[in-house]
């Protein structure tokens, strides 16, 4: 009866149903585990789920894009990008840190930039990396200072390199 009743109200995109429920339940409790800290109201708000920002938000204490200017300032990154005619580790950096201070969804900017920086490196044949968590803050600080020292992002991806072949190479 369960499953029945899960499909019907996801067929029928029926709100406030168990099937809304559990999304919402599971989707909050997995971002937890994550380090996410939306609370259970802003996970159940529909402006959090999918699409671009609707109100400005902030990196640190860096303003992002307006988010009336988002979908153009993206489509101009994603052009800029593609006219690479060979894509290096560098360039990958370059998208990944302009991608990041666009800020273009409530929630989940970094780890949607991460997954693009993971698939371009594997597209592009260049050894990819997983952004550990104990990296997390020569992460930030590399993107925030890296319109004025590239090399701090640029030695945490080296290194986090190394640490993904080792671990491929066993």
């Amino acid at each position: 009866y369960l499953i029945e009743k899960l499909n019907h109200e996801r067929k029928n995109a029926i709100k406030n149903g168990i099937y809304h429920l559990i999304q919402i339940k599971f989707s909050y409790n997995s971002n937890r585990i994550e380090g996410s800290g939306l609370t259970y109201e802003q996970t159940a708000h529909d402006e959090v789920i999918g699409g671009f920002k609707k109100h400005p938000n902030f990196v640190g204490n860096s303003a992002t894009t307006r988010p009336q200017l988002v979908e153009s300032e993206l489509t101009n990154l994603v052009k800029n990008y593609q006219r690479n005619l060979e894509v290096s580790l560098e360039n990958i950096i370059d998208f990944h840190v302009a991608f990041q201070k666009i800020h273009h969804f409530s929630d989940g900017n970094g780890r949607v930039g991460r997954l693009v920086m993971f698939k371009e490196c594997l597209k592009n044949n260049i050894m990819p990396f997983i952004i550990e968590n104990e990296h997390k803050a020569f992460y930030y600080r590399g993107i925030k200072e890296y319109d004025n020292t590239k090399g701090y992002l640029k030695d945490t991806i080296l290194q986090s390199q190394d640490n993904f072949n080792e671990m491929v190479s066993l």
